[in-house]
């Protein structure tokens, strides 16, 4: 195909150009124009919505069922890796800091270490953002109770890495 067949369309927005289809993104940036020609030049155009893109994409299964966009998924990666850092602040405090000797907090103390190494697991494979705020001791408050405990220890300390 040549320039002559597409006049309007801007260079920068071709996504694709395959024999006989031509794939751009629209100006409204939130659609995608096909463009198919047959064998006499007729040309037909499609204008469709980036979301359905992505419904056919899984569809024919170039996506899995699971598969996040790139931008929502450093969002969600950010909130878990949130999420983690409280839960790993309220371990710490529920294991170091709080009153031991005149309540029973076993049940407390075992569920939320439950809880942090489950959110250790969801977080191992999701990259780290940078300057995200971390809680210092609260690791260290997981082993000392898996070796027997530790009380007295100092509250932990936000730190940004």
């Amino acid at each position: 195909m040549n320039a002559q067949h597409h006049p309007t369309t801007d260079a920068d927005a071709v996504i694709a150009e395959l024999p006989d289809l031509r794939i751009e993104g629209a100006h409204t940036e939130d659609m995608v124009i096909m463009e198919q020609r047959d064998h006499s030049g007729k040309a037909d155009r499609l204008a469709i919505h980036k979301w359905q893109v992505l419904l056919l994409a899984r569809h024919f299964g170039l996506l899995g069922k699971g598969a996040v966009p790139g931008p929502l998924a450093a969002e969600l990666g950010r909130r878990l890796h949130v999420l983690h850092g409280r839960i790993e602040h309220l371990s710490h405090w529920l294991h170091n800091l709080s009153d031991s000797k005149h309540a029973n907090l076993s049940y407390e103390q075992t569920y939320s270490l439950a809880t942090c190494e489950i959110a250790d697991a969801f977080v191992a494979d999701v990259e780290r953002p940078a300057r995200l705020p971390q809680v210092v001791g609260a690791a260290e408050a997981r082993n000392a109770t898996k070796n027997g405990g530790v009380s007295g220890s100092t509250a932990p300390q936000e730190t940004t890495r």
